[in-house]
């Protein structure tokens, strides 16, 4: 008979995640901010269920995907690549964050370009 509390095994620290995830300690707190794992706070201290853990535990999206990059997105739109990391940035445009990098789902990009085409169409 083990000893061992059944809940506390399902339960880890966000340092415990980062060597689950083979990252570091603040990649981890980013995805925690970010909500991209989801964690409960119990006092000052914060947990991770491994369940919640392995859901949100996707492959990266690359480029082609299904995704397009911030930079491809600038080109699509024709807009200066500082506007379109902005809107990125403050989420006016949804993405999602991977390696450090921004992804916009191509649905997303093609409800963009043809309110884009619809704007210019009527206007002339």
């Amino acid at each position: 008979m083990s000893l061992e509390n059944p809940i506390s095994s399902n339960i880890i620290t966000p340092t415990q995640a980062a060597e689950m995830l083979r990252v570091s300690k603040p990649t981890v707190y980013g995805y925690l901010r970010s909500k991209q794992i989801p964690s409960h706070r119990i006092g000052g201290r914060i947990f991770i269920e491994i369940g919640s853990l392995m859901q949100a535990r996707q492959p990266r999206p690359k480029a082609g995907d299904g995704y397009v990059s911030v930079k491809k997105l600038a080109e699509l739109l024709a807009m200066p690549l500082p506007t379109a990391y902005y809107k990125v940035q403050c989420e006016e445009i949804p993405s999602i964050r991977a390696g450090g990098q921004r992804f916009i789902h191509r649905k997303t990009v093609d409800a963009l370009l043809a309110r884009k085409t619809k704007r210019i169409a009527n206007s002339a």
